[in-house]
């Protein structure tokens, strides 16, 4: 998933497979913090290396903002599940997205802050409001 704006991708900080690790951006560098597959049945984002999926760092209550996003053991709950809309196709690959939580249907993936796009950004998932913080490339590897 790359942000098309900062060039920069989700990555799981340091490569950790631990529950609760943090989800930030990073330069694109292939490793096994930076692949990630979709689970068509629960709708989970997974990390392929440690079959985790993306998820809240804490129960959300979705009238609050901001949410962080950590990497957590596979529960198929809808904390873990999100949409991929918005999608222009290009070639193999899914350009200008939003990808939404399931649970949270207001909140979206995001580049905390919306100005860094400085790597160990830090990502949450909070209200849509379409900028460039907000919007994803998936392509494909």
């Amino acid at each position: 998933m790359v942000n098309p704006d900062s060039g920069r991708v989700v990555n799981v900080a340091n490569g950790s497979c631990a529950d609760g690790t943090n989800i930030n951006l990073w330069d694109r560098n292939y490793s096994n913090g930076q692949i990630f597959c979709y689970d068509p049945t629960t709708k989970a984002l997974i990390n392929r290396h440690c079959n985790k999926a993306i998820d809240f760092g804490a129960w959300p209550n979705c009238a609050v903002d901001l949410h962080n996003l950590v990497l957590k053991t596979r529960s198929g709950h809808t904390t873990q599940g999100y949409h991929v809309g918005g999608q222009g196709i290009m070639g193999a690959n899914l350009q200008n997205v939003v990808i939404t939580n399931k649970y949270c249907t207001n909140h979206v993936i995001d580049i905390e802050g919306g100005t860094s796009k400085e790597n160990g950004t830090n990502m949450i998932a909070c209200p849509s409001h379409g900028g460039w913080n907000q919007r994803w490339s998936i392509e494909y590897v």
